[in-house]
């Protein structure tokens, strides 16, 4: 059987046996891109990696070393390959500045694991049972070019409208396009969309991305209608603490101030650092009415980590900071 790779388009991995390879992005695709070398014979040889994230510059993975942007020419290469999928258009961009073009000087082929069926699972345990979808307009902020979950609700006879700020780069242009409404690029924090407009709108992993939270959770409530129910995972942890890097758990952000995060996580895709209990008192403070709030995770901090933290969260109970990633069900 076939290896899937969550992280990576591996058809676009036209690539000649032995080459110098450069990848971009410390992360999953990173990771899964090592696997797909080893498992398929591919015999690249990955001399760098690059990432945007400073904090990053220095360590290895995979015994690989992972350096800033500006030491590019200090490296010997034949490819660039951009495993970031979160970050994959603005460095893109970034590589065009640099005077180099896809798909000559590096290929993008990142992209977001299929968890349409598991969020569509998770919503339907945030509804009233035997909620009826047919005839509903229903909305779903950042599909992240996978449409699994737009097709699940379109099978169901609802009234599916999807935006992003990206495409993503989805794979040409799925059939489901044609029944749906897609809008891209689309902000979240200003949606093209009337008010009173939705009967359900739903995000997984979208909302820790918003740069003025407050903004994006009173947009949603605007767009609902009156008695719709908006469903939310908020993935709250550090996103460096997924990689297979030592040195980052889901609060090392923490210990950074507000501007000095900023400038860190600016330099890549975003993150805010909002926990699971911030998250529920903005909702509130939008208007939103509270349907069912659950923390997600736990995660032990200890006296060392906390000493560590930056005095922005000294206020908040160790019970408090030790919840990770959250679930937001609300009306209006």
């Amino acid at each position: 059987m076939m290896k899937e790779y969550h992280w990576i388009n591996t058809k676009d991995l036209n690539l000649p046996s032995g080459q110098k390879i450069i990848l971009f992005g410390a992360g999953k695709g990173s990771e899964d891109f090592f696997s797909f070398n080893k498992n398929t014979g591919l015999k690249s040889h990955v001399t760098a990696i690059i990432d945007n994230d400073k904090s990053m510059w220095g360590k290895t993975l995979f015994n690989v070393p992972i350096i800033c942007p500006a030491d590019l020419s200090k490296f010997k290469w034949d490819k660039i390959i951009v495993t970031s999928v979160s970050g994959r258009e603005p460095i893109a961009a970034q590589l065009n500045e640099m005077g180099f073009s896809n798909p000559e000087d590096y290929l993008l082929i990142g992209k977001f694991p299929s968890n349409g069926q598991k969020n569509f699972s998770i919503l339907c345990e945030s509804l009233p049972e035997n909620y009826c979808f047919s005839n509903k307009a229903c909305l779903h902020i950042g599909p992240g070019g996978n449409f699994d979950f737009e097709t699940i609700l379109f099978q169901r006879q609802a009234h599916v409208t999807a935006i992003d700020k990206y495409d993503f780069g989805m794979d040409g242009k799925p059939e489901i396009l044609q029944k749906i409404n897609f809008l891209f690029p689309a902000d979240i924090e200003a949606m093209p969309l009337e008010e009173n407009s939705f009967d359900l709108v739903a995000s997984f992993a979208v909302l820790e991305h918003t740069r003025c939270p407050e903004k994006a959770l009173s947009e949603i409530n605007r767009v609902l209608k009156p008695g719709g129910i908006a469903v939310q995972t908020i993935v709250t942890r550090d996103h460096r603490s997924f990689s297979s890097l030592n040195g980052y758990t889901p609060f090392s952000y923490r210990k950074y101030s507000d501007s000095e995060w900023d400038f860190i996580s600016g330099q890549k895709f975003y993150q805010n650092r909002l926990m699971p209990c911030q998250w529920l008192d903005l909702a509130r403070k939008t208007g939103l009415g509270i349907l069912r709030y659950e923390t997600l995770s736990k995660e032990t901090i200890t006296p060392e980590m906390k000493n560590d933290f930056h005095v922005d969260f000294d206020n908040f109970t160790i019970d408090k900071l030790e919840e990770v990633d959250c679930l937001l069900v609300a009306s209006k």
